[in-house]
């Protein structure tokens, strides 16, 4: 069996930290045994020789890892861990650590894209109509940046620094993702922004570039998503291990 967990640095302030050693130990091995859906294929004896430790403790650390734990910072099932299934064990609310990585390396991502832009673009200042450059070869740069968007007026409400950096990543972004920008599409845009405000426009625009995408969106609400997500695997979890309560905190 090989894959890849990360364990994020949180895990020393979790209530699984003030467990002895061996379950301490045992916790990280089936972390690490799991595969994507939070399934550890394994027996006993197995996994005790994989936690270098004695079966009769490593039986141990599992009970308490299958037990409510009230200091669970997500007491959702009472903080039960683990859940034993044929074949292994699975760990419950393993999809949640997954999509905290998913999201970790998306922001990472649009983070260094628009940090890439900002360093290419560092001397470079915009205003109403585009942008003025500190230097003559900047300038050049800027000009060329979408010749097709030249002129393009910026209205009164959105022209403020914070929206013009914001446009300048975006049409930015359309370039290195081999969609550039048309006039067209960005009087369109503009139009929308107009209707937003800036705030939301801005919102907007760095939410789109962060997750990579073409078209603009505002931000969903996450966390209506993850209730629903926990919602299904509840009831999956409950019609698949009814004997257990399903999902707790890692």
């Amino acid at each position: 069996m090989s894959g890849y967990t990360k364990l994020f640095s949180d895990i020393i302030t979790s209530s699984v930290w003030n467990e002895d050693d061996k379950t301490r130990i045992v916790w990280i091995t089936l972390l690490a045994l799991s595969d994507a859906t939070g399934y550890v294929h394994c027996a006993l004896p197995s996994l005790a020789l994989m936690a270098r430790m004695d079966q009769a403790a490593c039986e141990a650390s599992l009970k308490k890892l299958s037990a409510p734990d009230e200091y669970s910072r997500t007491p959702d099932n009472h903080g039960i861990r683990i859940s034993k299934v044929d074949g292994g064990w699975m760990i419950l609310n393993y999809e949640k650590h997954r999509n905290r990585l998913s999201n970790d390396h998306e922001a990472a991502s649009g983070r260094e894209r628009v940090r890439k832009y900002r360093e290419r673009r560092k001397n470079v200042t915009c205003n109403v109509t585009g942008c003025n450059s500190a230097s003559a070869s900047a300038s050049d740069s800027a000009s060329d940046l979408n010749s097709s968007l030249k002129g393009l007026v910026i209205p009164e409400s959105l022209n403020i620094h914070e929206f013009m950096e914001a446009w300048e990543n975006w049409i930015q972004h359309r370039k290195e993702i081999k969609k550039p920008l048309r006039r067209k599409s960005a009087e369109m845009q503009i139009k929308c922004f107009v209707e937003w405000g800036a705030s939301k426009s801005i919102n907007a625009i760095e939410f789109t570039i962060l997750k990579g995408w073409q078209g603009i969106r505002q931000p969903d609400n996450k966390q209506e998503k993850q209730n629903d997500t926990d919602r299904r695997r509840s009831e999956k979890a409950s019609r698949e291990f009814p004997e257990h309560i399903e999902i707790p905190t890692l």
